[in-house]
């Protein structure tokens, strides 16, 4: 059975995402925990960060084939839309009404290009700070709306 009145607040940065509910006392619940497989790993145990190299036939200059990608980023990135698809399905089946989103900049707008319509819908507020180290119990003053938020 869902709870279409729930409001759920997601807090994520890079590597980790918390998806909490107000508790009827004030406080917040961690229902859902996400880790990135990448989180704490160096870039070189990412994979090769250097473009691979192509000759062409009669050249013999070497060029690279494509720019070099910050691997942490690109991760970030994939995390993201891993925390995105999971507020994609739960929009879809109604699991909640409201959305609070919580992150960095940066990672706030990876996680809103990859929302459906039916999760953007239920955004309600954005805010852009790292709170993932935040215990729940510290969360209620970083998490008051603030007007036009």
């Amino acid at each position: 059975m869902t709870d279409a009145t729930k409001d759920w607040i997601v807090i994520a940065d890079g590597e980790h995402a918390r998806f909490l509910t107000r508790t009827p006392q004030g406080g917040f619940h961690t229902f859902k925990t996400l880790a990135s497989e990448a989180a704490g790993m160096k870039a070189s145990d990412l994979g090769a960060d250097r473009p691979g190299r192509a000759f062409e036939s009669g050249d013999v200059a070497r060029h690279a084939i494509a720019p070099r990608e910050d691997l942490h980023q690109r991760e970030k990135h994939r995390f993201a839309a891993l925390v995105a698809a999971h507020l994609n399905a739960a929009a879809g089946a109604g699991l909640f009404a409201h959305l609070m989103l919580v992150a960095p900049t940066r990672t706030l707008q990876a996680l809103e290009a990859e929302l459906d319509e039916p999760a953007v819908s239920r955004v309600t507020h954005r805010i852009a700070k790292d709170l993932t180290h935040v215990p729940n119990g510290d969360l209620a003053p970083h998490l008051q709306p603030r007007p036009g938020a």
